[in-house]
This record gives C-alpha cells, structure tokens and sequence, in this order.
C-alpha cells in the first residue's frame, strides 16, 4: 500500500495516560468523539458567528460554521490522503472556546484581562500601579484559539473526577492554530500579551522535541475555516439585505473571474435573476469547489515535491522527519500556488476576504449587535467582580484552585462531598473579603481570570438573561 503524508499515530501523545480504551476506535476518533460529546461543544448553538444569534433560524451560529468546517476539511483531507478522523476532531473542536457575541465578544474580553492605564473595569487590579508585573501578565490575555485549548483541558470532563478531555497532542495544535497566535497591535494596547495560555503548550508538542506536533490536517482545517466563512458569510449578508445580488456577481467577478470553468462563467451570467434562496445555493457551490479544487489540487503537486525534497519513501521517513520540523517549515504547503512561488490567486482571494469584511462587518445590523454584545459583557464583568458571591459554585471552585486555597480538585471535592458546598462558599465569601480589604492584587487578578472563563463560555442568550437578573 502506498503510503501517505497523513500524521503519524505513532506520534499522537495524551499528557494522561489510559488504559481502560476500546478496540475499536482510534486515537484521533476518540478525540473527535470526546469533543462532540462535550457541554462546551453543545453551547457552540447558541453563539454568535458573524449575526446574533436566535434572531434568524437560517443564520449561521457558530455551531453551523463549525459542522460546515468540519464537512470541507474531511473533502480535502480525504483528497490528499490525510486523516479524516484527525481532521474532523479539529475541526470540530477549533471554536470550542469561543465567546459569546462573536468576536466583539472575544475583543472585549482580551481587553478587559490586558494591563491597560484606563481600564473597562473599575478599582479592578489591571490598572493600580501597585501591580506585580510579572506575576499579573503570566494571568492576562484572551484569545479564542487559545482559550479553546483551555477549554478542552481544564474545563471539561471526559470521565469521573478528571479534568479535560485528554486529546492528543496533534488535536491540540491543530486547535491552537487554526487562528493566528497574537492579536496585532492596535490603539496602543499591549495585544500581544497571551502568556496566560502558554502553560498548555507542552501538550501541543511532539514527545522529547521542542517542536509541535504539527500535521497537514491542521493546515487543511486552518484552509477549511476560512473557506466556510467566506461562502457563510455571502449567504447571511444576502439574507440580511447587507449586499446585493448584484454586488456579489460583480465581487466575484472581479476577482476570480480569470478562474472559472466555462460552465461556472454560465452560470454567473443569469445568476442575480434567480430568488434569494436558488442564488444563495449557487454561489455558495461556485464559491466553494473553486477554494476547494484550487487549495487541492496545488497541495497535491506540494505534497508530491515535499515527499521528493525530503526523500520521504515511508512512513517511518515522514514520522522521522515531523518531529525534526518546525510547522512555520511546512505550513504553506497546503496552499493555493506553489511552495515557494507568488500566489495570485491568494492574493484576489485575500482582496475578495477584505471587501466582504468591510461590507459586512461594517453594516448597521453587525455593527449594532456588536455594540450590544461588548456593552453586555462588559456589565457582567463588573457586577462579577464588585460582588464575586454572584458566582456559581463551579466558579467558587475554580478561584479556590487558582489562589492555591486547596492544593488540587480531589481535597476540594472531598471537602464538598464531607461539609456540603455551603462550607466551601463560607470559605469563599471569608477570602474574597480579605481579599478586597487588604487589596491583593494578583488573588484580584486571579478573580477576573474566572469571571472572564464563566463569561467566556456562556452563550448569546445566557449572557443576556443573566445580564437582565443582575441589572
């Protein structure tokens, strides 16, 4: 049998060990089905992609995205020969710590948890000069990406009385990346600042290697996000009346019409005459075998000369040379042109992403439900963090955990299950008061970090009932 460039299972490491497994999945289906069985996963329905979500049944949440990312990753990955069930356990997971509110929502929370001179919060500790620096900035930052990691590994439990759900290193990092690692720096505030995160990035490495544990899989889904947002967000905005029909033929044109097959020009030409719902279907099948035929057929030819370059003959070759490369080596092999040559397609798709994102994100109904999703987070935080009693109880857990109250999960637990949850929350109430009165800053800090995870989590609607009972 021929062999392939899929990631090696060999090298798929769980930083807990497991015995008790069954015979009939893999690694990576295990992975994929322990995410899909996850709360976490469950909440992506009621989040917001790009429109608020529960306004309009036919919008995209960012439970549809994630299932249509998931669809275009497995067709690529089954053309190059790669693994599906990799590609479709990252796919599944790489939004799974998204906010509520899209990414207005994930923007103000980074905000909030970043060293700032005029902070969101007030007397909160980001902005007291008093701060230990260092101590503070290994607690500060907020990135989907990141916190979807965090989301997988602390938050969530697979079986009794573990925490996370123990995916392998490949899942991981392929989470990791599928969005960019560092906000860009924007109106003077220190965006870069995500070392919050970076304990977790052992798990996302190959085993005694400095190098993470990168594979084709995840350029594919990193590929495949963007390709479903593309046509997603074509489909909302036609929906939404932001653009027009005609406005999307010309766009198109414009900028792929050079790429098009004889039929697809066909098709184009009487396009805007058809109804909303038959254009919305055809564009978004023109819009998505071109990305999908284009990306594959120029990764094939780059997996070809990958193999020959490298004089990869076998398995054992590739998994040999994956833990000798860094992934910035190999990334821009699954790609739209060539490994080292210019890409103008890439660049007409890049011009293509930036005017939709400028209609769409800059219209009335994006603009106003971003305007409502930053204000509401930002009330919750405050109320959160002036009387943190308002907490539920896996929070009071997590803030004891985090502040080193109790060494690790089973005491507390024990103590839960000997003196009821009461005791623990007496306990709570007694540190947040000492807390506040002898003004410790970093236990402070430590506070926001759980507020900001229990906000992180929440979906559109819980954020806003929660916000109506608090307000």
């Amino acid at each position: 049998m021929e062999f392939t460039l899929s990631a090696p299972k060999e090298l798929a490491e769980r930083h807990m060990s497991e015995t008790d497994i069954g015979k009939y999945r893999t690694e990576f289906m295990r992975d994929r089905d322990r995410i899909l069985y996850s709360t976490a996963f469950r909440r992506l329905s009621g989040k917001t992609q790009v429109f608020l979500s529960g306004v309009d049944d036919h919008k995209r949440t960012r439970l549809t995205h994630t299932l249509e990312v998931s669809q275009i990753a497995r067709t690529i990955s089954k053309a190059l020969k790669l693994d599906e069930d990799l590609t479709e356990a990252i796919a599944l997971g790489h939004d799974i710590g998204h906010t509520p509110f899209g990414h207005a929502g994930e923007r103000v929370l980074h905000e909030i948890m970043t060293l700032n001179k005029v902070h969101l919060i007030e007397n909160c500790p980001f902005n007291n000069d008093g701060n230990d620096i260092e101590a503070i900035e290994a607690l500060q930052g907020f990135k989907h990406n990141l916190n979807s990691l965090e989301t997988t590994l602390s938050m969530e439990y697979y079986r009794d009385n573990e925490k996370g759900l123990n995916l392998t290193n490949f899942t991981l990092f392929g989470i990791k990346l599928h969005s960019n690692l560092e906000y860009k720096n924007k109106n003077g505030l220190d965006l870069k600042s995500l070392r919050y995160f970076s304990k977790w990035n052992s798990h996302c490495k190959f085993k005694e290697s400095v190098n993470e544990a990168w594979s084709f899989e995840a350029f594919v889904v990193k590929e495949a996000d963007e390709i479903a947002q593309r046509h997603h967000d074509i489909e909302d905005a036609i929906r939404g009346d932001i653009i027009t029909k005609s406005e999307v033929v010309k766009i198109i044109n414009e900028k792929f019409g050079e790429y098009f097959t004889d039929s697809e020009r066909g098709m184009l030409v009487n396009l805007e005459k058809k109804s909303n719902e038959r254009f919305i279907s055809s564009i978004s099948k023109i819009i998505v075998n071109l990305l999908v035929t284009r990306l594959v057929d120029n990764s094939c030819e780059n997996l070809e000369i990958f193999k020959k370059t490298n004089n990869i003959k076998s398995n054992e070759d590739f998994a040999a040379l994956m833990v000798q490369k860094n992934h910035n080596e190999v990334e821009k092999i699954i790609s739209y042109g060539s490994i080292d040559g210019e890409c103008k397609f890439k660049d007409s798709l890049k011009e293509f992403e930036d005017i939709l994102s400028e209609i769409i994100i800059s219209s009335y109904e994006v603009q106003k439900a971003d305007a409502k999703g930053r204000y509401i987070i930002i009330k919750l935080f405050q109320a959160f963090f002036n009387n943190p009693q308002q907490l539920p109880n896996h929070c009071v857990v997590e803030f004891l955990l985090l502040v080193k109250k109790y060494k690790d999960d089973s005491l507390i637990r024990k103590e839960i299950e000997d003196y009821g949850m009461g005791h623990i929350r007496k306990i709570f109430k007694d540190y947040v008061t000492k807390m506040n009165d002898e003004k410790l800053l970093l236990e402070q800090v430590c506070m926001m970090r759980v507020i900001c995870n229990y906000i992180g989590g929440m979906t559109d609607n819980y954020a806003i009932k929660m916000y109506k009972e608090l307000y």
